[in-house]
């Protein structure tokens, strides 16, 4: 009786130490399991975080391309205002001073027609020209 009661505490005791064991190794599983969940979920966030970055940076310059083609367009347009406006002057000079050599044309062709008998004696300064006597 009393070897069975020895054989039986040596054996529930050596159990014990087998428990323990477990226990141990189970906790340092455990730990492992968290690190490497923790490692994994701090290179998905870090991937998360990046690729946040690249379409921030890529809709900044999609936005600043947007701009600078708005600028762009801006641009040529008050460059075609200027060219257009500057044609116009151009063209209403151009019509002026054909307007004036037509009418200067047409006064020296009328003038041309006269005899110099017809015409009047040019005036000199200080005579009358005999309208108001």
């Amino acid at each position: 009786w009393w070897r069975y009661k020895t054989r039986s505490s040596k054996e529930k005791a050596a159990g014990l130490v087998i428990e323990r064991f477990f226990i141990m190794v189970k906790v340092e599983v455990d730990r492992e399991i968290r690190r490497r969940h923790k490692k994994n979920q701090a290179k998905r966030e870090k991937r998360r975080r990046r690729k946040k970055e690249a379409d921030e940076k890529l809709l900044e310059r999609v936005w600043l391309t947007t701009l600078k083609s708005d600028e762009q367009v801006a641009d040529t347009a008050r460059h075609v205002e200027q060219v257009a406006a500057f044609e116009l002057v151009n063209r209403r000079q151009k019509r002026a001073a054909a307007s004036y050599q037509h009418s200067h044309n047409q006064i020296q062709g009328n003038l041309d027609n006269y005899h110099p008998s017809v015409l009047p004696p040019p005036q000199q300064q200080g005579q009358p020209t005999g309208h108001f006597h």
